[in-house]
């Protein structure tokens, strides 16, 4: 299992590149957190990502297909691209320059992530 979980300061970069200008960000950036983690086991994996804001939590997880000699995450059915890893030591980190433009746009919060490997 690997957890991304951004400092303020991190999440608050991550809003402004989403859009969000200065006066929406001091606003609710104290009352923000985030966290996605991903768990790999064999060629099966789960990413989660959980959010709480003002106290109202949500949280989603997705089944992911895992090839480990790639390196290579995607969506259970197969139905769209692969986004390519690398595991450094105790860190997972994303390459999604090989993605489309359009899912780089979704996938952009992961852009800049490293994940720490946890027990």
């Amino acid at each position: 299992t690997y957890v991304y979980k951004p400092s303020k300061t991190e999440l608050k970069k991550i809003l402004e590149e989403q859009g969000l200008s200065g006066s929406q960000l001091e606003s609710i950036g104290d009352v923000i957190n985030f966290e996605v983690s991903i768990k790999i086991k064999e060629s099966k994996g789960t990413l989660s990502i959980a959010g709480e804001v003002a106290g109202q939590k949500n949280e989603r997880s997705y089944d992911v297909k895992i090839n480990q000699k790639e390196k290579t995450i995607e969506s259970k059915d197969g139905g769209g691209e692969k986004i390519t890893y690398k595991v450094d030591g105790d860190y997972l980190t994303f390459d999604l320059s090989k993605l489309s433009n359009s899912n780089q746009g979704d996938l952009m919060i992961l852009k800049n992530a490293k994940f720490k490997r946890t027990k």
